[in-house]
């Protein structure tokens, strides 16, 4: 019943946000060249930002075998969930859908469910994940979304954000160098505006969209169905059949990709394939409402499955 109670009030203050970015943007407080600006600035400081705090913390032996293990876990689901979205949702068109399939909300919605379920000493099994889910979106959706190579080649890899930032915290974790109260602070700062930008922006996208219209979208359906349902099952009968990591970090980072459509989602899409946008923002909004359901009981069945 806690995790119902978290999730609910997780959800409604999730769209209580969003409601304002749609309000500043009927209001045209906020212009669609407001949201592609933002966008820029949420992809490629902001989350890097995440993903350095996450992974420079300060080490131990028992940490070091504890962060190879959750990035092995959370890489092979991640490869998993992006496998099985691409060979389902491989057409051109498709890109959204594959898009919403395979990446979860694993910041704002699974750092607090984690939490509430398993105490906050498990958020650090969802650092190294947090790290390859945000590499693996700053470069498949460009991808997806751009539907050719040519804003992707080895320079732009090597130089994005999330990758540098990902080995940039590997190296520090690793070399033991503690990490200064001062860029604590700042990098405090800069993720804490992650989930409001990111909330504000897909209620922007959201006020241009149908919601009750795609509530009649087969494709919405088979969206929620893959993200809710089909991937965390296989990311669970994954997990019990690899011989590493605990039932605690299995099921931690099980609960973080197990979560409903990232909010980074509609900002990809505005910034490469604007068509899309609504449909990314209208799913997303689905799956986060349809999660109150999925969540707890995909719950009970991982106590089962990975104990």
């Amino acid at each position: 019943m806690e995790i119902v109670k978290l999730l609910v009030w997780k959800i409604l203050t999730m769209f209580m946000v969003m409601g304002i970015g749609a309000y500043l943007y009927r209001k045209k407080v906020i212009s669609d060249r407001t949201t592609e600006e933002l966008g820029k600035v949420l992809i490629q400081v902001v989350l890097p930002s995440v993903v350095l705090s996450q992974m420079w913390t300060e080490y131990s032996a028992e940490k070091q075998q504890t962060v190879i293990r959750c990035f092995v876990l959370g890489m092979l689901a991640q490869i998993l969930a992006v496998g099985a979205t691409w060979i389902r949702f491989r057409r051109d068109d498709e890109a959204a859908s594959r898009g919403c399939s395979a990446f979860s909300n694993v910041g704002f919605f699974g750092i607090p469910v984690v939490t509430a379920v398993m105490g906050s000493s498990a958020v650090f099994y969802l650092s190294p994940t947090m790290g390859t889910a945000n590499l693996l979106m700053s470069t498949l959706l460009v991808l997806w979304f751009s539907r050719s190579t040519k804003d992707i080649d080895l320079k732009s890899v090597l130089l994005n954000p999330a990758l540098i930032s990902l080995v940039t915290g590997l190296v520090l974790f690793f070399l033991r160098i503690p990490r200064p109260e001062i860029v604590s602070d700042v990098l405090s700062a800069l993720n804490q505006l992650n989930t409001p930008v990111a909330l504000l922006l897909s209620g922007a996208f959201l006020a241009r969209s149908d919601l009750l219209g795609a509530l009649r979208k087969p494709e919405v359906w088979r969206v929620t169905l893959w993200r809710l349902v089909l991937i965390p099952a296989g990311i669970m009968l994954l997990f019990s059949i690899l011989p590493i990591g605990s039932v605690e970090e299995k099921t931690a980072i099980w609960i973080s990709l197990s979560c409903p459509i990232g909010m980074n989602l509609p900002v990809y899409a505005r910034l490469y394939d604007p068509d899309s946008v609504a449909v990314c923002a209208e799913e997303v909004c689905i799956t986060t409402l349809l999660s109150i359901v999925s969540l707890p009981v995909g719950l009970l069945a991982a106590e089962m499955v990975l104990k």
